[in-house]
């Protein structure tokens, strides 16, 4: 008996080694439409968005900025554009495993708290949230503090991590979801669009195609996504096709570093990042995910959002394997397939500059097609001003 188990164990790893095999072959085949990573999402019906800026705001999060190449620093450019705003009242930050263990994100989002503050830009008290995802988590710090955040006020959450915390704090008080005025999550796409920067340039990796990425926020905690899904609660997806609409370069980091301690520090950590972007992707900047769902809560009239159907697919293979898989958070139009109703919002209105988005300073801004613009600009401790930006045509 053992033999025969003996047997069919080798006969099905040859299988799967086959399948891998085959599937990582059509990676040379000369098809466009996926190698681009600009599959088109067919009769989508977009308008500009809605939405009010919130009054008060929640931000989980999982910064890892100067963890190394590969750690993306976009979580700290969202918060550093948050906080320099006086719009919006942060009435919490909670730290969230994802980009790196939970000891390197809440680490980093209490250096980059202690920088702000240096600046005068004061947060809220960090709060220490998931290890791990939902199934093996128990509460934490960071969803006791939303939960009790909830049962003061009505609150919006900007999630720019995996939902872990948020979902944690819902679960364990299902009455709070009437308090929760919107959640704002980086994630989400629609069937058959490849996180995929370039096509042939840096160093070639994927037989010379270049990186793709995963939807990592949806990946690290699936369950949570479901869960949140199965709750009242109205939920806004930024996905990565809205930030392809930006690009983050090595002049964006030096003004930036010209804003404070903070800004400093941030660019700083984000240099590393860059340097990937420019070598492995081959694009002279990166598109900072965390930084445009930052911005839709400052100004939410700049990006065409439409309702649309989510929907969880948790697909089969394992996650070393995530490539071959076809699990992801699919949005689709209403009426064209089941699912939760969301708000998808994958297009800026127009092409915002780095600088108006995080710093509000048109250094050399893009001139941009998206209607009359008012910023408060808050260049380290100079004086506020604002300005204007009309029509460009």
């Amino acid at each position: 008996m053992s033999t025969r188990v003996g047997k069919r164990l080798v006969q099905a790893v040859f299988v799967l080694a086959g399948v891998v095999f085959v599937a990582l072959a059509t990676f040379a085949l000369p098809v466009r439409t996926w190698r681009t990573g600009e599959i088109a999402q067919a009769d989508f019906p977009t308008s500009r968005s809605p939405a009010d800026t919130p009054d008060r705001l929640w931000i989980d999060t999982d910064p890892a900025c100067g963890n190394g190449r590969q750690s993306d620093p976009d979580d700290c450019l969202a918060i550093l554009a948050l906080a320099r705003s006086d719009v919006i009242d942060i009435v919490g930050v909670s730290t969230v495993f994802g980009n790196a263990a939970i000891e390197v994100t809440d680490r980093t989002a209490r250096e980059l708290a202690a920088r702000l503050s240096a600046s005068g830009h004061r947060l809220p008290d960090i709060s220490r949230g998931a290890a791990s995802p939902l199934e093996g988590e128990s509460a934490s710090a960071a969803s006791a503090a939303l939960s009790q955040a909830l049962r003061t006020k009505r609150l919006t959450i900007l999630a720019l991590g995996p939902l872990t915390n948020v979902a944690t704090a819902l679960r364990s008080d299902p009455s709070l979801v009437a308090n929760v005025d919107r959640v704002i999550a980086v994630m989400g796409q629609h069937s058959g669009h490849l996180f995929h920067p370039s096509e042939g340039r840096g160093n070639g990796i994927l037989f010379g195609h270049g990186p793709v990425f995963r939807d990592l926020n949806f990946r690290k905690d699936p369950s949570a996504v479901r869960y949140l899904l199965s709750t009242g609660v109205p939920i806004t997806l930024i996905p990565y096709e809205a930030a392809r609409d930006v690009t983050l370069t090595s002049r964006d980091l030096d003004d930036i570093a010209e804003a404070g301690p903070a800004g400093e520090w941030v660019a700083q950590g984000a240099s590393q990042w860059l340097d990937f972007w420019e070598e492995d992707v081959g694009l002279d900047g990166f598109y900072p995910f965390d930084l445009v769902a930052a911005r839709y809560l400052l100004t939410p009239e700049a990006y065409s959002c439409g309702p649309g159907m989510a929907r969880v697919a948790t697909g089969w293979a394992p996650d070393w394997l995530w490539l071959l898989d076809d699990a992801g958070l699919f949005v689709a139009p209403l009426g064209s397939a089941a699912g939760r109703k969301v708000l998808y919002c994958p297009e800026v209105t127009g092409k915002l500059s780095v600088d108006e988005m995080l710093i509000g300073t048109p250094y050399h801004a893009l001139k941009a097609d998206i209607g009359t613009w008012a910023f408060n600009v808050f260049k380290a401790e100079k004086a506020t001003a604002e300005i204007v930006l009309s029509n460009v045509g």
